[in-house]
């Protein structure tokens, strides 16, 4: 490396290092109130602690980028958000079917041995579609959350 090279070089890692001081001010500041804010609406510890390194990676990430955060609070939260927003639409709906409830004698019931059978005529089968038609429509009138 040239002498010319050289105290370009330590500006730059100079750079680097105020940068990482910088975002590690920033997670000492406001892990405590982003954890608190994601633990609100995520209720497994271990995605909630997920999110939230996912908040601190794109912040590094931005920084890294230099990408101007004039409200690094803020922009948090909303990164948060977010995330949490994109945890939930991983996650896959429950299936009815694969619900299963032990009765008195400890044996497993699952949703659709509440229902009538749809091998027991037409009588019976037109009950079911009725029942999970009511269902649907009460499901569809149910906050999102």
């Amino acid at each position: 490396m040239n002498e010319a090279a050289s105290p370009q070089y330590t500006a730059v890692e100079r750079m680097a290092l105020e940068q990482d001081q910088r975002i590690s001010e920033v997670v000492k500041r406001e892990r405590s109130r982003l954890l608190n804010f994601i633990r609100r609406r995520v209720a497994d510890p271990g995605d909630a602690e997920d999110v939230l390194q996912e908040v601190f990676y794109r912040l590094v990430e931005a920084n890294r980028l230099l990408m101007p955060i004039e409200h690094i609070t803020g922009w948090l939260f909303r990164v948060a958000r977010n995330r949490i927003t994109d945890l939930f639409r991983k996650k896959e709906p429950e299936n009815f079917s694969d619900i299963a409830i032990a009765d008195e004698s400890g044996e497993d019931l699952r949703f659709e041995d509440f229902l009538p059978s749809p091998d027991a005529g037409p009588e019976a089968l037109y009950a079911r579609h009725v029942l999970l038609e009511e269902l649907k429509q009460a499901l569809s009138e149910l906050p999102k959350e």
